[in-house]
């Protein structure tokens, strides 16, 4: 841990490199600013390239870096242009949420079932994947919906006592038919 602090240090001075969070619990994002007189394309872990953005107002150039709920707690290393620096991947602790549900449910055997999910699977995997050229975050985040939350982020769900995996979003009780306002500028 002493070595991953004293190299940001040095990174910081050098690369004009902030790191918001370089502490970062399996399942959540990091946010890393650049103030170099150089553009940075990308990051780079292991295999895996992330995108670098400009800030609106072109001053400083970013770069969000996710980290899998099943990340293992390690110092992982972040590299760019002929430089790299370290993030601390630490245990996100997530809470266990049971939830008892008719076994075909968990683990369907029809196969028009399976078509399904995995063809919403790909599209989903095609949206969380897909990079726009344009920045459309101009204000804080807002909240979606003025309402009692019935299941957090980070939870880890846990089906007829198996783990199926992690919930990646925030679960908000209403009505059907109940209007929800977007929580940040997006695309048209």
């Amino acid at each position: 841990m002493r070595f991953v602090i004293v190299f940001l240090a040095c990174a910081v001075a050098i690369f004009g490199l902030e790191i918001v969070h370089s502490s970062v619990a399996n399942g959540k994002t990091t946010l890393v600013f650049f103030d170099l007189k150089e553009d940075v394309d990308e990051l780079k872990i292991g295999k895996k390239t992330y995108k670098v953005f400009f800030t609106p107002d072109k001053q400083k150039q970013y770069a969000l870096i996710p980290v899998s709920y099943y990340h293992k707690p390690a110092a992982i290393k972040v590299g760019f242009r002929d430089a790299f620096f370290y993030l601390d991947i630490v245990d996100g602790g997530y809470a266990k949420e049971k939830i008892h549900v008719q076994k075909s449910k968990v683990n369907p055997k029809s196969e028009a079932v399976k078509k399904r999910t995995s063809k919403e699977y790909a599209q989903a995997m095609k949206i969380y994947n897909t990079i726009t050229p344009t920045n459309y975050v101009s204000k804080p985040f807002i909240i979606p919906l003025e309402s009692k939350i019935t299941s957090d982020f980070g939870k880890a769900r846990v089906y007829n006592d198996t783990l199926k995996g992690y919930h990646s979003g925030t679960d908000f009780r209403a009505k059907v038919g109940t209007p929800i306002v977007a929580s940040n500028a997006g695309t048209r």
